[in-house]
């Protein structure tokens, strides 16, 4: 308590302030801190006053006096004391010249939230271990090679190093001063749960990462942990005329009018991706070699990113223009990213977005070298098969190789192409953060799995062209579109295999079906621009296929039916796009008895012009001939003249295999003939 009344100068002369002032106290460990203090004041006239001063520093320098009004009863002064302040000051001030005048201070207080607190001395906590409850205070190095640690909050202070190594998490609760020097290696991470957590102080804060092995002239897709890291500073090494944000506006997938992508400068936005060219090019364009292995190591600057992170997601107009032939298969995509410097899960990002974000998403694996011609508007083009796509209900699958196969977790500073399903924003959040799970910035990663039943199936062909597709069945899928299905990113003429959709033209790599059962046919779809031998195997499966369930590959065009336990399905055929020809199904019961096989003949098998074709059951029988491609080329004909034969003949065909199917009573029997 601090009364006051009938006030003299010492001094003489007028009056003058006489103060109270408070010891400076560390407040370091305190949170949520409040000062407080009653004042009462009699009869103060015009020239009489009461004041304070708060101040949050160690030094002597006092400003910003606050005047408290002459009240004639106790009143309470709070002062809400900002986060993260170190040390708190104050000064109480009064002037009275005399008379009955009176006033008096009482009650005068500082509460808080203690906050415990641990230091690093470079080999030790002097505390114990930090915990969630526990302040960090970082006064010497802390290498990469120590463990992992959480913390309610960090500070780093001015002899401090702090470096969180790859595989290892940094998670805090709160606040980081940073007056050292705080770096993130490649796949390290850093979480923290309060998202109006602040990261402040006048140290360095850094993220480094390396991209996978690259082809010289290749693109990566990046973002940015930091709201401040600057794009000619992070990719110093690369050509700043190639790096590059997506307008999407104007997206129109492989067919570029050349008005997909802006030229990007300046602070890197969180949440927006960026198509970056790798150092090893050399401009200008030499195409007489493209170097490989290529990796750069890239260092984004300053304080990490935390909380809310919106980005505005845009409908493309090439959908509205696009001509018939050349339809917009893929609208709307939006070139975003993780904007942490954590793993983000991709579900939690669409469950919280899902009125302006679709199901699907596809990360850029720059497998490929940038190929002359191909397909494109460009002497040079990229390719879309090396898009690996994600579907957040039904699961992944790789692009043209399966070194990469993206599941529900993107790493830190990765970008990648997400559907608009309207235009509008959508919010990255603390709440998507999650702990490790970053170690895999388009690289290989083991397989995790859930409980439902998916199958994965790899197409090889002529060239080592690869293709992967995936059939899952949930309870609440439907077997029709229904959002558990995406489509492979269209690329033209090249190789494709897909599923299909009754009645919907779409190619899937992707699909969701209703619930299990045996009796499920899935529908197979090729696109071959090389005639030859191609082969179909099980990469991985889960759920039932794990269970010994029969998986087999039906053959249309042959009439093969291969159990894919037993290895994988090799099949020759001719360019087209062919949709009869192949299906899954899971039993193997096709209603064709050994006897009935035997009842079926061909002769002469080969043959250079006419074939006989014999059937000796009791009913009609009726054929029809089919080149590789699966192409009629005789249509159906009945046998049912007394010999039960009909003579085939090929003399105007070109020498090759052809197949035979006899149709009986709703059953098929294919026989294979050879022209030569």
């Amino acid at each position: 308590f601090w009364g006051i009344r009938e006030l003299d100068n010492p001094n003489g002369g007028s009056a003058a302030f006489h103060k109270l002032i408070f010891e400076t106290l560390d407040i370091s460990n305190l949170e949520n801190a409040v000062l407080s203090f009653d004042y009462y004041s009699h009869e103060f006239n015009s020239t009489d006053k009461i004041r304070y001063s708060v101040k949050y520093d160690d030094n002597t320098t006092w400003t910003d006096e606050v005047e408290l009004s002459n009240i004639d009863s106790w009143t309470t002064v709070s002062v809400n004391v900002p986060a993260g302040s170190p040390y708190i000051r104050l000064k109480l001030e009064a002037r009275q010249d005399g008379g009955d005048e009176w006033a008096g201070f009482d009650n005068i207080k500082l509460i808080g939230d203690t906050q415990a607190s641990t230091t690093w001395n470079g080999t030790a906590w002097s505390n114990g271990t930090p915990d969630l409850t526990t302040k960090a205070i970082i006064n010497e190095e802390y290498a990469e090679t120590e463990p992992n640690f959480q913390a309610c909050a960090c500070e780093v202070t001015g002899t401090g190093i702090l470096t969180v190594g790859a595989g290892k998490t940094l998670n805090i609760g709160n606040d980081i001063v940073n007056n050292g020097i705080m770096t993130i290696e490649h796949e390290g991470s850093v979480v923290q749960y309060n998202p109006l957590a602040t990261n402040t102080g006048t140290g360095t804060y850094t993220t480094k990462k390396t991209t996978t092995d690259y082809h010289e002239y290749d693109y990566t897709y990046f973002s940015s942990p930091s709201s401040t890291a600057v794009i000619a500073d992070a990719f110093a090494a690369s050509n700043q005329n190639y790096i590059w944000t997506m307008t999407t506006g104007n997206m129109d997938t492989f067919a570029d009018d050349g008005d997909d992508w802006a030229l990007a400068s300046g602070v890197m936005t969180p949440g927006i991706g960026y198509a970056v060219l790798g150092s090893a090019a050399v401009i200008p364009f030499d195409d007489t070699d493209f170097s490989y292995p290529n990796t750069d190591n890239i260092s984004f600057d300053g304080p990490f990113n935390n909380g809310d992170k919106t980005v505005n997601l845009v409908t493309d107009s090439y959908q509205l223009t696009a001509p018939e032939d050349d339809p917009d298969d893929f609208p709307n995509l939006n070139l975003i990213g993780n904007p942490y410097p954590s793993a983000i899960d991709i579900h939690a990002f669409q469950s919280a977005n899902d009125a302006v974000v679709g199901t699907t998403f596809h990360f850029w694996t720059h497998n490929d070298e940038i190929q002359a011609g191909g397909v494109g508007s460009w002497a040079y083009n990229f390719q879309n098969d090396d898009y690996a796509t994600y579907n957040i209900l039904t699961g992944g699958v790789a692009a043209n190789t399966a070194t990469f196969v993206p599941d529900q977790y993107v790493p830190s500073c990765q970008g990648f192409l997400a559907e608009a399903l309207i235009a509008g924003s959508a919010t990255f959040t603390n709440a998507m953060r999650v702990t490790g799970n970053n170690d895999h910035f388009l690289s290989p990663m083991s397989v995790t799995e859930d409980d439902a039943d998916k199958l994965w199936l790899n197409l090889i062909g002529e060239n080592e062209d690869f293709r992967q597709i995936l059939v899952g069945f949930f309870d609440e899928a439907l077997d029709t579109y229904d959002g558990y299905e995406s489509q492979r990113m269209a690329n033209g003429d090249n190789t494709d295999f897909y599923s299909i959709i009754t009645d919907d033209s779409r190619h899937f790599a992707i699909q969701g079906l209703h619930t299990f059962n045996r009796d499920k046919v899935v529908s197979l779809g090729l696109e071959i621009v090389q005639a030859g031998e191609y082969t179909i195997s099980i990469d991985h499966m889960e759920g039932v296929f794990n269970e010994g369930q029969e998986i087999y590959i039906y053959d249309n065009l042959t009439g093969a039916i291969h159990d894919l336990a037993t290895g994988d399905y090799v099949f020759t055929t001719e360019i087209g796009e062919i949709e009869d020809r192949l299906e899954i199904r899971f039993k193997s019961t096709v209603g064709i008895d050994e006897d009935t096989l035997s009842f079926v003949g061909v002769y002469p098998n080969p043959s250079d012009t006419v074939f006989n074709i014999t059937w000796r059951g009791n009913e009609n029988a009726q054929i029809q001939v089919v080149d590789l491609a699966g192409k009629v080329i005789v249509s159906q004909r009945e046998i049912s003249n007394p010999n039960k034969t009909y003579e085939l003949d090929m003399t105007s065909y070109t020498d090759g295999v052809y197949f035979v199917k006899l149709q009986v009573e709703g059953k098929q029997i294919v026989k294979k003939l050879i022209l030569n």
